[in-house]
């Protein structure tokens, strides 16, 4: 087994939204360290598990982004999207 691997056996998953902090990665280049607090918050993943020799681990994984990916296949022009876009949130 290679050392530098670190394995957690998965317990549980879930994830909170946080205000990024200096190890975040940078989502702006115009934004200066003192003014980071007023970014809006990101998400992060929370990881529950154990080692492999037993010891419990909370992981706090930054930088992970979930996407969503939407097949459209209709009119590409502004009014067809929006009207599209209308009806997808009005469902979720």
């Amino acid at each position: 087994m290679d050392p530098d691997v670190f394995r957690v056996r998965l317990n549980c998953i879930d994830h909170y939204q946080s205000r990024p902090t200096r190890y975040d990665p940078q989502l702006r280049n115009d934004i200066r360290a003192s003014q980071r607090s007023r970014e809006p918050q990101i998400p992060v993943v929370r990881v529950f598990g154990s080692t492999e020799t037993g010891q419990k681990v909370c992981a706090h994984i930054h930088g992970a982004f979930p996407y969503l990916y939407i097949d459209y296949k209709g009119p590409l022009d502004k009014a067809s999207g929006e009207i599209f876009l209308f009806f997808f949130f009005l469902i979720f």
